[in-house]
């Protein structure tokens, strides 16, 4: 399977001005436009009238692609006449060294057989959509380098080489057999010499090496990078929670009257009404002292993660209702408050994700699914099935949308509606689209893979 996959979406290229141009014309000033050819498309910006050797357009031309195989795009510099319109320069190369919505200035040339340069042409080129080469960001392996080119024409191409070293891991094999017009499928500019410059690094060693349109034999072995994980400090351990201060309650002495009364009650520094012991031997009672209780837990429980008290049983005290209609805590025969135990709190059993003691047990990755789509490929992680993480490929169209396909199985990430509802599936394809094992979906209508909620 190629790395390069075919083009869909918009291209807009501006064509700015051109410089040193030769003149085609006997009398006065030549008037240069450009005509442009990407595929079986064809295009013009407008004419610079009296534009002679340095037309200046600043004038841009839309191209709508659909599944676009095409690699080379053609500039031809005319001239505007009314008997003939003679050929100025052209420049022909593949589309990828101009893609990036980036100023650049190119050679131009008299003819196909780029031997003569005549000139230079200036122009911006932006890409909405698509296909092309693999995006050179997020590599997975150390190539600090890979120029791939042929004269001034240049291409970036450690995407395409990060690809290759993750088919075949992590090696490129570049074969006698197959010189770099066929490994790369295309040709930066027609008769030049091509070379391949490679900057990488091995066992932590920085390596260079330069490989020519005819090589002997290589293989290059590439080392993964390394991923510098920031290192989380524990949190600190919680401050120890103070001591239960005793509320006073000032003593009440019980008179013969309401000795043998069941019940009696006392009012505290709170204005609150407190039941005491009776009067027994002629003594004073006193009202028991109540401690401000924390509401949750007792000494010796710990805290746990997210709030969570885990440890020793729970006591909460026991209210009930007074001779007033109030709400206060109950007592016991000795005066005591009264505590019950409450209802165990939840204690949090930790695997790939938080699943709770007495819940149906559920197997969910510890993070959630990412997908991310850069260009014509798209990465998923983070899946708890390990076999469909790694990169996607753009395969073709399923649904109308574009679908992808994974390098190293036959796990497709595609789009399919069924009745009135869209959704994005991730399934391994046995022996056809109607014949999978499913791992994820999305719910989304999208022309893309969502990048959450799978």
């Amino acid at each position: 399977m190629s790395n390069i996959v075919n083009m869909s979406g918009q291209l807009v290229i501006t064509c700015m001005h051109a410089d040193g141009l030769p003149s085609v014309q006997m009398l006065g000033k030549q008037d240069p436009y450009v005509k442009i050819e990407f595929g079986s498309k064809k295009k013009q910006c407008k004419t610079a009238k009296d534009g002679g050797k340095s037309p200046v357009w600043n004038d841009a031309v839309i191209f709508n692609l659909s599944d676009e195989k095409e690699k080379m795009i053609k500039f031809i510099v005319k001239n505007d006449n009314l008997v003939s319109d003679k050929d100025i320069a052209c420049l022909r190369i593949p589309i990828f060294v101009i893609l990036g919505n980036r100023e650049m200035t190119l050679p131009v040339y008299k003819d196909n057989r780029n031997s003569r340069k005549c000139g230079t042409f200036t122009l911006k080129a932006e890409f909405k959509g698509t296909g092309g080469l693999p995006p050179n960001d997020d590599l997975r392996y150390d190539i600090l380098e890979a120029i791939y080119g042929a004269g001034e024409i240049n291409i970036d191409v450690r995407g395409y080489l990060d690809l290759q070293a993750t088919i075949h891991d992590g090696k490129l094999k570049f074969k006698q057999s197959q010189d770099l017009s066929s490994y790369f499928g295309f040709d930066p500019l027609d008769k030049h010499q091509k070379t391949l410059k490679l900057k990488y690094k091995e066992l932590d060693v920085v390596n260079q090496v330069t490989i020519n349109e005819k090589h002997e034999d290589t293989t290059i072995t590439l080392q993964k990078k390394t991923e510098n994980k920031a290192v989380v400090a524990p949190a600190p351990a919680p401050a120890p929670a103070p001591a239960p201060a005793p509320v006073s309650v000032a003593p009440v002495v019980v008179g013969a009257a309401g000795a043998g009364a069941a019940g009696a009650y006392a009012v505290n520094q709170f204005g609150q009404p407190v039941q005491v012991q009776p009067q027994v031997y002629g003594q004073p009672a006193y009202a028991q002292p109540a401690y401000a209780q924390p509401p949750y837990g007792m000494p010796g429980v710990t805290q746990g993660m997210a709030g969570m008290t885990v440890g020793q049983p729970q006591m909460v005290p026991v209210y009930t209702t007074n001779q007033f209609g109030q709400r206060v805590q109950a007592v016991n025969q000795f005066g005591q408050p009264v505590y019950q135990q409450a209802a165990p709190a939840p204690v949090p059993v930790y695997g790939q994700q938080p699943v709770y003691a007495g819940a149906a047990p559920a197997v969910i990755p510890q993070q959630p699914i990412r997908q991310e789509v850069k260009g014509p490929h798209c990465t998923v992680s983070f899946a708890g099935n390990p076999e469909v993480n790694g990169t996607y490929v753009l395969n073709g169209q399923q649904d109308g949308v574009a679908s992808y396909k994974h390098t190293t199985s036959n796990i497709y990430l595609m789009r399919a509606t069924t009745g009135r509802s869209t959704n994005w599936w991730i399934s391994l394809w046995k022996s056809g689209p109607n014949d999978t094992d499913d791992y994820y979906y999305a719910q989304s209508a999208a022309m893309a893979p969502p990048s959450s909620g799978w």
